[in-house]
């Protein structure tokens, strides 16, 4: 992976444009679920063997006999909302879920470029304070948590490279 592959930051206005969005997925969402996992555990799904049989019901015996399941299970017009909100929701989910590996993806990359970017500063303040530049020891004392059992980040006794005795 290159030294600093990201080196990028949402403008402004693409921040707001952004956050501008999430809230009007949810202002348009107002009947959306939450779930604890017990309770998601108790629901039933329709998985990808099940669909088949789902579409069929729905888009079939259900238009030629309305009155199949009226009451007993809800009606026929509440099966069909139920059944546009999946095929709504569905290609949504899938949206998301890109959209989600990506915004993971992007910055779990940041997070590893500024995570070895610190560890360049630690190094660099070791060195200088290893060479009596003032302030260098509260840096170093303030980074030494950061990286305490990290394993070997190089010499314990960093050396000035521009030393010639070293």
């Amino acid at each position: 992976m290159p030294i600093n592959q990201m080196n990028s930051t949402f403008t402004a206005p693409q921040a707001t444009a952004i956050s501008g969005a999430f809230t009007t997925i949810t202002t348009n969402f107002p009947f959306a679920v939450n779930v604890n996992k017990e309770e998601g555990n108790k629901l039933k799904s329709i998985d990808n063997k099940r669909y088949p049989y789902v579409q069929r019901v729905m888009d079939i015996h259900i238009v030629n006999f309305p009155t199949l399941v009226s009451g007993f299970a809800g009606t026929a017009a509440e099966g069909q909302n139920d059944w546009t909100l999946i095929k709504q929701l569905d290609p949504m989910i899938a949206s998301v879920e890109v959209l989600r590996e990506k915004l993971v993806d992007t910055r779990r990359v940041a997070a590893h470029e500024l995570y070895n970017f610190l560890l360049g500063a630690y190094e660099m303040a070791k060195m200088a304070a290893k060479n009596n530049i003032p302030g260098m020891d509260v840096v170093v004392n303030d980074l030494a948590e950061l990286f305490a059992g990290q394993g070997n980040f190089g010499p314990t006794d960093p050396t000035d490279p521009t030393d010639p005795t070293n």
